[in-house]
């Protein structure tokens, strides 16, 4: 685990404390702070993964489930000023043959080319697996074998399904976003078909943020947002 080692008489502790609010950058909600900080563990050059082969089957009848894009998330230790955040710093996406069964190949990225924290991450397996399929669900949100994925056909209302579908890869993968737009694109067109009130609706505009997220980045697509706002309200107005 990286360590912050700062001597007592070069840098007073409250000094610390100021300088690291005002000075070190968030990355995806959490602070890299191991950067500005000496005597600290060397930065990694490249981070790794093996390939995965696994299947995905009903929790109930152990018959596998076509056709469901599964979502492998890589996690690891990242210490910060007051604690230690888990981010996911590298995603897989695959989909479910005929028998159920999904490959992903082993990976390699070198950490200067991605966001400046991903080089101090302490790596933690195995990867966590996220399954999806239209009018499915996983019994346990979070599942420990990414070679065994359970799935279970949802039961419930339509703003418990669309509820589901806005919470079921959260958080994000914010090292690796664009790896998920297949799932998230996937994840609104369903919300699309069932929302029918302005809440499910509502909720419908959560999962084209969560999309439009990972396409263009955040501030975009919380500006789209505030302009789809805008014009439902606009249309609300009584004529003129």
């Amino acid at each position: 685990m990286l360590r912050l080692s700062v001597p007592r008489r070069t840098v007073p502790h409250r000094a610390l404390g100021r300088m690291g609010k005002k000075a070190l950058p968030l990355f995806g909600g959490f602070l890299a702070v191991a950067v500005l900080t000496a005597g600290c563990t060397m930065r990694k050059s490249e981070l790794t993964g093996d390939a995965v082969d696994g299947v995905v089957v009903d929790a109930t009848t152990q018959q596998p489930i076509p056709g469901a894009m599964v979502l492998l998330k890589w996690r690891g230790v990242l210490p910060t000023v007051h604690s230690n955040s888990v981010p996911c710093y590298h995603a897989e996406l695959a989909t479910t043959d005929a028998q159920g069964r999904f490959h992903t190949n082993a990976w390699r990225v070198e950490t200067k080319d991605h966001v400046d924290w991903l080089g101090y991450v302490t790596p933690r397996e195995p990867p966590e697996p996220i399954a999806y399929k239209p009018g499915y669900a996983m019994p346990r949100r979070y599942q420990d074998d990414p070679r065994r994925v359970l799935m279970e056909p949802f039961q419930g209302t339509t703003l418990q399904r669309l509820g589901y579908l806005a919470g079921a890869f959260y958080p994000p993968c914010d090292a690796d976003a664009k790896t998920l737009i297949p799932v998230y694109r996937a994840l609104y067109e369903e919300g699309l078909t069932m929302a029918r009130s302005p809440q499910e609706l509502k909720t419908v505009d959560t999962l084209l943020v969560q999309l439009e997220s990972a396409q263009f980045g955040n501030s975009e697509a919380l500006k789209r947002a505030g302009q789809r706002e805008g014009e439902r309200f606009q249309r609300s107005l009584p004529p003129n």
